[in-house]
């Protein structure tokens, strides 16, 4: 009976994060980044990834003081995960930088960002239960395993919890938007040129994750869905959700 009782509360919980979902008004933040994304992948699928110099339109890398983003008519985007969600969230609400709400820095590292949600800081909120997740949240990971990158910043496109198993693990599967090097599953940055031909840009762009939560806490996640995708837990990569506060 007991245990009949924790299943009906974990589907209580998972119905409920994806009422919020429907519920949930679009954040700016959200609505600018998936403009961007929209109009970068309409560019690539009409064969434009260049621009007259044939410099990429969409592409990963870029320190802070070469970091930019434009969102139109022609959309381009040269940037790392961090300052991306940096000049994302200037672009979003004017007047806002990143010293103004107070980190040390005018272009935060992943791992600044992931303090700041754990801290409760710089209008920042941390968002303790996974089930209360929502569109325009943050997922940030911080490294201690030895990367070159201090973690990764990505944003909250959608969430869909794919079920629990038997010792009470739920999978979600994620939708994301990022500006990375490398490519989710169903991602916006893969496109198919012709018969078993693909083409795939770094930059911005949006796809599918994994994350695994028990009793609403961060277990692990995967970068894609794909099987063999290595799955990454705190002691090496740890995940926080966040959203801004307000």
């Amino acid at each position: 009976m007991a245990k009949k009782n924790s299943m009906k509360i974990v589907a209580a919980l998972i119905l409920g994060a994806m009422q919020a979902f429907a519920a949930a008004s679009t954040p700016t933040h959200l609505a600018a980044a998936d403009q961007l994304v929209t109009t970068l992948r309409t560019q690539g699928d009409n064969g434009i990834f260049t621009d007259a110099t044939g410099t990429p339109l969409n592409r990963y890398g870029a320190a802070w003081a070469d970091a930019y983003v434009f969102w139109g008519p022609t959309a381009r985007a040269y940037a790392q995960c961090n300052n991306f969600m940096t000049l994302l969230l200037q672009n979003s609400y004017p007047g806002w930088t990143a010293k103004g709400a107070g980190f040390s820095s005018a272009s935060p590292t992943a791992a600044m960002y992931h303090d700041a949600i754990e801290g409760n800081l710089y209008g920042f909120q941390k968002v303790s239960n996974f089930s209360n997740i929502l569109p325009g949240d943050l997922l940030v990971a911080k490294y201690f395993d030895g990367s070159d990158n201090t973690g990764h910043v990505m944003l909250v496109r959608g969430a869909q919890a794919m079920g629990t198993d038997g010792a009470g693990v739920t999978t979600w599967q994620i939708e994301v938007i990022d500006c990375s090097k490398s490519n989710h599953s169903q991602d916006t940055r893969v496109f198919n040129l012709g018969p078993n031909t693909t083409f795939a840009t770094g930059g911005v762009g949006r796809g599918l994750m994994q994350v695994f939560t028990k009793n609403g806490a961060i277990l692990a996640y995967t970068w894609s869905l794909a099987n063999g995708s290595p799955v990454y837990y705190p002691a090496a990569r740890h995940l926080t959700l966040g959203r801004l506060s307000n």
